[in-house]
């Protein structure tokens, strides 16, 4: 009851003096004028399929807004988001909270995120509250709250409707340093735990999430030198306990307060990630170097996700040649694992992120990448069979190409372009083993007419993906129109997609997929829309079904 009361008065606090962004404490001196700006946004949906079951709820709502209220001195910027709609993936809709800053003083509170660096904390939001203060030269930053586990996000997907107990994860954090934002070094701690709850313990352990640990300690500094060369590094070092479940403590640690501090077992490890880089640029290229470590089972739970047991050393060089009509950006270097030689394979392998745009003509732009190596701290979606995957692209090259001619009254272009990637899944439940290999081929025309203001764009596609020794193929027609009428008062767009799959050379039926969309200008301010997805799967290997999602909004501005 105490915590419900709690949360009913943040709630309240929220809705009275809540915003998006940091607010400047300095803007509550304003004009003895009472005003009242922003919008709000409000919509209902409505979700129907046959032949599967429900991945959404039948009816729901939401409703959202960012207003500012002035009043004498007193200024109260509110933003609000509130949806009854349940994901399976992604983080709760509802959502308040707020970081009012002045001059050197920053304070947050509710729903927020800070960043220490790319080996620590990033990319996830706590509830709670923080603190960070910049006199001069001084860097301080602290906050403390309570952080959701993803895990059971991510398996809602293979259970549907149904969610999966989590337990309450706690996090609490510092960053002290001194410099600039050019000129910086931190040192960074990092405090995360699961609390456990006997009740609910085994049917979070039947679906494999366990109680975890993590306390990460590390440094962080930026150097400018000579102006244009620029020295950065992160040194990093975690211990994490996979299942804090296990009681037996780490007979090779001695020492009682380290067993206490950490809560070590037979699940505890430590490891060590960081890495160091020299970049110095000149006028119309770049050169630099990169040494980055990141050992086997090394974790952090304040980032979303982390590649572990690589070492690697890149060169690299950009340019922007002929008037930035040709641009480089290119990284190649040496990559090796089994780092501390656990497994029985090594390898070691030539590593390139290529990415380059070349302007013809004013017409005509043509760019091309290719990669085999990625360094990133948040994991995407990706559709594979018509069912979201949690994945991370391991290797990717495309090449493309967009010839645009313009008219007084016309406008006429031609695009297409080769994708092709190489998937890892990363969902916890029912992963898909080894690579996923996907590609994505297309071309199209695209017309415009200005009088009329009405586009056509038809298209091909092509796709294939691998995965698990079976390979999907999957080819077929788009077309896109769009139509606006009464000086752009009411308009109307629409996409529709045929394709034809193939299974392992084997017809395996079709899938249609038709979007529609209006959206009127009923008041200077105001707007009403409409919008419309339909899916019709037919197939001979799996669930044919019958999907609509219908949606109704209304937004106003004032």
């Amino acid at each position: 009851m105490k915590d419900n009361k709690l949360t009913i008065s943040f709630i309240c606090l929220m809705f009275l003096c809540t915003a998006v962004g940091a607010q400047d404490i300095k803007t509550l001196i304003v004009p003895p004028k009472a005003s009242f700006s922003g919008g709000i946004f409000a919509s209902g949906q409505y979700y129907n399929v046959r032949g599967i079951d429900n991945r959404r709820s039948p009816y729901s709502y939401n409703l959202a807004g960012n207003l500012t209220f002035k009043l004498s001195v007193i200024t109260v910027p509110l933003s609000f988001s509130f949806r009854d709609q349940q994901f399976s993936y992604g983080h709760s809709f509802n959502k308040f909270g707020m970081s009012p800053y002045y001059k050197w003083i920053k304070v947050h509170i509710g729903h927020r995120s800070m960043r220490f660096s790319n080996y620590t904390l990033g990319g996830k939001n706590f509830f709670g509250g923080g603190l960070e203060l910049t006199p001069g030269k001084f860097r301080f930053a602290a906050f403390a709250g309570n952080m959701q586990n993803p895990l059971a996000q991510r398996d809602t997907l293979v259970y549907g409707a149904e969610l999966i107990p989590t337990y309450k994860r706690s996090i609490i954090g510092g960053k002290i340093g001194v410099g600039s934002s050019r000129n910086y070094f931190d040192l960074i701690v990092l405090h995360i735990k699961d609390k456990q709850t006997d009740e609910l313990d085994l049917d979070r352990r039947k679906v494999g999430i366990n109680p975890s640990k993590n306390i990460v300690m590390g440094t962080e500094w930026k150097t400018l030198l000579f102006k244009k060369l620029n020295f950065n590094g992160t040194i990093n070092a975690s211990v994490f306990t996979d299942n804090l479940a296990l009681e037996s403590s780490l007979e090779s640690v001695k020492s009682p307060f380290l067993n206490n501090l950490f809560e070590l077992n037979a699940s505890s490890k430590l490891s060590l990630a960081g890495e160091v880089e020299l970049r110095y640029n000149f006028k119309y290229f770049g050169i630099g170097a990169k040494y980055r470590r990141i050992e086997p089972n090394y974790r952090s739970l304040g980032i979303p996700f982390l590649q572990a047991d690589i070492e690697n050393y890149t060169f690299r060089l950009n340019t922007a040649l002929f008037k930035a009509k040709f641009n480089t950006n290119a990284n190649v270097g040496i990559e090796r694992n089994n780092l501390r030689n656990l497994d029985y394979l090594s390898r070691k392998r030539l590593i390139v992120n290529l990415n380059t745009s070349w302007m013809i003509t004013k017409e005509l732009l043509v760019s091309a990448n290719f990669s085999n190596f990625k360094f990133e701290t948040t994991d995407g979606l990706v559709e594979i069979n018509d069912t979201l995957r949690y994945i991370n692209v391991s290797r990717m090259y495309g090449l493309n190409f967009n010839y645009t001619k313009k008219s007084k009254n016309t406008q006429f272009g031609v695009f297409g372009g080769i994708q092709q990637q190489s998937l890892m899944d990363l969902s916890p439940v029912a992963r898909i083993g080894g690579e996923v290999n996907n590609v994505n081929v297309n071309a199209g025309v695209r017309l415009f007419w200005k009088e009329s203001d009405f586009t056509v764009s038809p298209s091909l596609i092509v796709s294939s993906y691998g995965y698990s020794d079976n390979k999907r193929n999957r080819a077929g027609v788009a077309v896109t129109l769009q139509k606006s009428l009464f000086d752009k008062i009411l308009s109307f767009s629409s996409a529709t997609r045929l394709s034809f799959d193939k299974l392992n050379g084997v017809k395996d039926g079709r899938v249609l997929n038709q979007r529609f969309g209006i959206n009127c200008n009923v008041l200077k301010h105001s707007q009403v829309n409409f919008s419309s997805y339909f899916i019709s799967k037919k197939s001979f290997s799996g669930n044919s079904f019958n999907e609509i999602r219908l949606s109704l909004g209304y937004g106003l501005k004032f």
